[in-house]
């Protein structure tokens, strides 16, 4: 591990679209790489050092809405176990997983990462990550 990785005791957020979302649960395609990424986008949710998940979440909603990112009331930001991920990332990939703190260069967004450790073609992975997130684990994109 380095000074960039996250502890495993950790969370992290992804904001899903209404598209990746499907009867309460969210599909593989909320974890979807695209073509040209080598990484997935996703919030480190203690960096904000609230007491609960909803109130870092909160934070994270901000930043969005600062930065000029569409949320949708029909989005939902998804909490992750940062151990989680990288369980799934070991046990189905073919790369270390690692989720590596990467602020943008704008300062706007000190709590950005990214996950490394799968690609764009790894069905299996996006579809056990979303499986991950329960219902009591999405939070509303929009209030």
């Amino acid at each position: 591990m380095n000074d960039k990785d996250l502890d495993d005791s950790h969370h992290i957020s992804r904001y899903c679209k209404p598209s990746s979302i499907e009867n309460g649960r969210l599909l593989a395609s909320a974890f979807e790489l695209r073509e040209n990424e080598g990484a997935l986008s996703v919030n480190w949710i203690e960096h904000y050092e609230k007491n609960t998940i909803s109130e870092g979440i909160d934070c994270i909603r901000q930043v969005f809405i600062n930065r000029g990112f569409g949320l949708s009331h029909n989005g939902r930001f998804a909490s992750l176990s940062v151990s989680d991920v990288k369980k799934v990332i070991a046990q189905h990939g073919t790369s270390d997983p690692q989720i590596l703190r990467s602020p943008t260069p704008d300062g706007l967004d000190p709590s950005h990462c990214e996950v490394h450790g799968y690609t764009h073609d790894d069905v299996l992975i996006m579809a056990k990550l979303a499986a991950l997130v329960l219902r009591e684990n999405l939070f509303p994109g929009r209030i």
